[in-house]
């Protein structure tokens, strides 16, 4: 079951109002996509997505090995890595930076 996360969207406008530097988010794991946005909305500049990125990579190693007898450490990685490029570009669109 997934965990869903609520933003403080009170404090986060009490923070952008008090500050001259951009935001930043340290993790956006179980933020609805719809949060994401309204926080950058609020000069959230930087938001860090390493969480999401390792679970993509691990899932995707997971399903290879179980699927597979034996398989080359270098398939592994590109798969795993093709499956972190998919977390970021959803991002970025996300973030309309694509």
């Amino acid at each position: 079951m997934e965990r869903v996360i609520a933003l403080a969207e009170d404090r986060i406008k009490e923070i952008e109002q008090a500050v001259t530097t951009p935001l930043v988010l340290h993790g956006c794991s179980g933020i609805p996509a719809e949060q994401i946005q309204r926080a950058i909305s609020l000069r959230v500049s930087k938001i860090n997505v390493n969480t999401e990125l390792a679970l993509a990579a691990s899932k995707k190693i997971a399903e290879l090995l179980q699927n597979t007898q034996q398989i080359q450490l270098e398939k592994l990685m590109e798969e795993a890595q093709e499956s972190m490029i998919t977390v970021m570009k959803s991002f970025f669109k996300l973030m309309n930076s694509l």
